[in-house]
């Protein structure tokens, strides 16, 4: 990839959950979803033994490496590190930024999990290759139910004090994505639309496409 990653943080935004997958292998409905036109793909797995994660891990680069689409690992930056995978992606509660950098390559980005300004701020200071903001919508999606939904204006207030590539996540769907990208999102992460689908391959290129012709 000739571009620095953090800016290749765009379009379509896949997690990975094998907690999800109603059919198949978790490696076919990620090739599924790789062609139906996903940018960025983040295994989380919050189940499995380390050993099988590091070879699941492993696999899915791969994939995204046929793909040309970027890999994100969900909370380890040892897995991280194991797979050879584009970063971590880290929540509030989880390894802070600063030791994930001292875990990390210096070419492997940071993202983090924000739930207001605040973090956003804060999350910008320490100097996270890219902001997810939300949940903007209700979700019950990986056990998010309780978190506070914030709506797309925190894209808005975001965008406004920090130049961070901005991801919205949470309860976004073919009602409310149009909402969420005229908010000013660089990424739109989709869960359960896509991967709890019987056909991830035609939805997943149904959201790209609407992606692609608003992010124009």
């Amino acid at each position: 990839m000739t571009m620095k990653k953090h800016l290749a943080i765009r379009g379509l935004y896949v997690i990975i959950d094998p907690t999800m997958c109603k059919t198949n292998s978790i490696l076919d409905i990620t090739e599924a979803i790789l062609s139906g036109g996903a940018n960025i793909i983040q295994y989380r797995d919050k189940n499995s033994p380390l050993k099988e994660q590091i070879e699941i891990a492993k696999n899915i680069k791969k994939l995204c490496q046929k793909y040309k689409s970027l890999f994100i690992i969900n909370d380890f930056p040892e897995i991280a590190i194991k797979s050879n995978s584009d970063g971590v992606h880290i929540g509030q509660d989880d390894t802070s930024i600063y030791e994930a950098k001292t875990i990390l390559n210096s070419n492997q980005i940071i993202g983090t999990s924000n739930n207001n300004l605040n973090e956003v701020s804060e999350s910008s200071k320490e100097n996270a290759d890219y902001i997810a903001v939300g949940a903007l919508y209700a979700t019950k999606t990986m056990g998010k139910d309780i978190r506070k939904t914030v709506g797309p204006n925190l894209i808005k207030q975001s965008k406004n004090i920090t130049d961070k590539p901005i991801v919205g996540i949470g309860g976004i769907n073919k009602s409310n994505i149009h909402e969420v990208i005229d908010a000013g999102a660089d990424a739109i992460c989709i869960v359960s639309e896509i991967i709890s689908n019987s056909n991830p391959e035609l939805i997943t290129r149904e959201f790209a496409d609407i992606i692609q012709s608003k992010l124009k």
